[in-house]
């Protein structure tokens, strides 16, 4: 069991999105995941080059500044280091949550057993971090994707105020249900990413008042902002993730309280619709299992 907020809340809009889009012609068919895309790309799709790939083209944008001052030799040294990292990250993050997954598992299934000898005849699931699943390597690239797509999104996003930053390091646990809805498929899971993507920017806009004021009452000024105008507005990408908190605390405020209750009938109701989807897409594992 995964029960961060600010990765569940995402599972029933997920899978809402990915029934829709499975009856769209071609999207609904296509076959991407990463050992389609290999099978295509042959050594193109290895995931050391995706990662080489993405990460040059990712720095090669974001260093355009160089290239314009004619720092050529600077632009071209970012675009491999951002290269040769990328593809590290894609090699080396599914082997380390291996080893992860490796020490938690048995500790997870012992807990298990030990509270089901307790409590005779029940079920009993054992949380873990969202970490233990985010190595897949369709979620990573896909969240490698996601970094200039979000950045893109502040700027162009109607009714957003929030830019991305240092959290952008943690899309791959926002957006994993976006990936895992789409059982893999990059191109399904890359659309399903984009819409969480876009509704935590304007969730976090919206908490952005409230973050703020809670982090001036606490006197906490970071370096460079002590000074910053009353117009300045704290807020992130963890906070814009958490969607049900963030309807349960619209419906206590009376100029919000409408959009609220609208949320919370939405949310309810979508996750109605695909309450056994779950159990659908993975028949086959679950029965294994």
């Amino acid at each position: 069991s995964l029960p961060h907020t600010e990765t569940v809340n995402w599972a029933p809009i997920m899978f809402a999105l990915e029934k829709i889009e499975r009856n769209i012609p071609w999207l609904g068919k296509v076959h991407a995941d990463p050992a389609a895309i290999r099978k295509r790309l042959g050594i193109l799709g290895e995931p050391i080059l995706m990662g080489a790939i993405l990460g040059a083209l990712i720095a090669a944008l974001g260093a355009i500044p160089l290239w314009k001052a004619g720092f050529y030799g600077k632009w071209l040294k970012e675009v491999l280091t951002l290269a040769v990292t990328m593809s590290a990250v894609l090699i080396v993050l599914p082997k380390v949550v291996a080893i992860l997954m490796e020490g938690l598992i048995p500790i997870s299934e012992g807990a298990r057993e030990y509270l089901q000898k307790r409590f005779p005849g029940r079920d009993v699931l054992i949380g873990l971090d969202a970490a233990v699943v985010i190595g897949h390597p369709a979620n990573m690239a896909i969240a490698l994707l996601c970094v200039p797509i979000a950045l893109l999104l502040a700027v162009v996003l109607p009714g957003n105020r929030m830019l991305p930053f240092g959290d952008l390091a943690a899309l791959p646990f926002y957006i994993l249900w976006g990936v895992a809805a789409s059982r893999g498929n990059m191109i399904r899971g890359l659309v399903n990413s984009i819409v969480i993507v876009a509704l935590i920017l304007l969730i976090g806009t919206s908490l952005g008042p409230l973050t703020t004021e809670l982090a001036r009452k606490a006197g906490w000024a970071p370096e460079g902002m002590a000074g910053a105008s009353q117009y300045t507005q704290w807020s992130g990408v963890a906070l814009g993730s958490h969607v049900v908190p963030w309807i349960v605390l619209q419906l206590f405020q009376k100029k919000t309280m409408l959009v609220g209750a609208l949320s919370a009938l939405g949310f309810g109701l979508v996750w109605y619709w695909v309450r056994n989807e779950v159990r659908e897409t993975w028949a086959v594992e679950i029965a294994a299992a």
